[in-house]
């Protein structure tokens, strides 16, 4: 009884002796430099060209967005015409005056506290959506149950050719996991063909409309590597990867010019 006794005592003189030892650790996390980011897009026969401008945030942001106003910001087309666009809101610049048109390259000229970041992109052809038609899916861990849908379309002939689809699902963009989908025609060239939504499901009653773009290789190229960064399959380094930007001059984001199909079907 005694020996026991003598065990507790000890043991608590050690805790006590571990809690005295304790010290409080202050880790100073640097605030990062912030990296300008450009998103810019000109649609084939479009309302115009919009181009948004932000800052990256650092640790200890609140994680809202950070609007950069007071850039010059210039759309050039393949004929040599350029038009400036205008900051209607904070960080959002737009013209109507650019009227997509396919078989052209456009050029983005962005000028901001004295340095200029520029990216071109090519318009191909509009592609067209054949038919849409979905399927039911059961859920499996953290994939949910629901219907995918598969876009349908014709892939030209001997040319290269990359798609992106975006969906919106009752009139809002669908966004976040399993959100960006893209394609290369490298397996498919001249072929009929049904791209289906993969993990990103749909409810029964969804109203879902499907855009279908032809985007270009360094276009396509940053959304693959977005997509492989969300969904968390990059390569691992000791810094966090950043998608393939096809804007020089150190910033982040892409320019894209695009022809796009659209067909909408309810979820039954």
């Amino acid at each position: 009884m005694v020996r026991n006794f003598l065990y507790i005592l000890i043991f608590a003189a050690w805790v006590l002796f571990l809690t005295s030892c304790e010290k409080v650790l202050d880790l100073e996390l640097e605030s990062v430099d912030q990296v300008l980011v450009i998103e810019g897009t000109v649609e084939e026969n479009g309302q115009g060209a919009i181009v948004r401008i932000s800052k990256t945030t650092d640790y200890y942001s609140d994680g809202t967005t950070n609007p950069v106003s007071g850039a010059s910001v210039r759309i050039i087309n393949g004929k040599g015409f350029s038009a400036q666009l205008d900051e209607n809101s904070p960080g959002v610049y737009t013209s109507p005056n650019i009227k997509g048109r396919s078989g052209q390259t456009y050029s983005l000229v962005v000028e901001y506290d004295g340095k200029t970041y520029q990216a071109s992109s090519y318009m191909g052809s509009r592609p067209e959506i054949l038919d849409l038609q979905m399927a039911y899916l059961d859920g499996m861990g953290i994939i949910d149950s629901g219907y995918s849908i598969a876009t349908y379309l014709h892939d030209p002939d001997g040319e290269e050719n990359f798609y992106r689809i975006r969906y919106l699902k009752n009139g809002k963009v669908v966004t976040g996991a399993y959100s960006i989908v893209t394609f290369s025609d490298k397996l498919f060239n001249g072929k009929d063909i049904g791209l289906d939504s993969g993990y990103l499901v749909f409810q029964k009653n969804d109203t879902v409309m499907v855009e279908l773009m032809a985007i270009d290789e360094a276009v396509y190229k940053y959304f693959s590597t977005l997509d492989n960064i969300l969904e968390g399959i990059a390569p691992q380094s000791a810094a966090p990867a950043n998608p393939v930007s096809n804007i020089s001059g150190g910033a982040l984001g892409y320019f894209s010019a695009y022809a796009v199909d659209r067909k909408q079907i309810i979820i039954r």
